[in-house]
């Protein structure tokens, strides 16, 4: 299942343990826009909100504003950490593999 941009607006939030006039306090919003936002009255914001939102959600642009989530897969930050991962060169992820690697050996 899916959400919708102002579901994940909401959930997103929720996470942070913001509430709505925290937000908007952060993000040079009003409360009310916040609001119309989650309930799906208002059209996703443009591209300085977006990233806004974003880095205040501890997320990026394109997981608040185009990524479908599904709430059994791995939590905000592991998404976005491996959508940074992907972007590394192949050099860079192999080393990762191997710290991975030996951070699960048993002493």
């Amino acid at each position: 299942m899916s959400e919708t941009f102002g579901e994940r607006l909401k959930r997103l939030r929720e996470n942070k343990g913001y509430s709505l006039e925290q937000l908007a306090v952060r993000t040079s919003s009003s409360k009310s826009h916040l609001w119309e936002l989650e309930k799906g009255r208002a059209p996703v914001p443009g591209g300085e909100k977006l990233a806004l939102l974003a880095r205040e959600l501890g997320t990026t642009v394109h997981a608040l504003a185009v990524e479908e989530t599904d709430p059994d897969s791995a939590d905000e930050q592991d998404r976005v950490f491996f959508r940074n991962y992907r972007s590394l060169d192949d050099g860079t992820r192999e080393n990762m593999r191997k710290m991975v690697a030996a951070l699960q050996k048993k002493p």
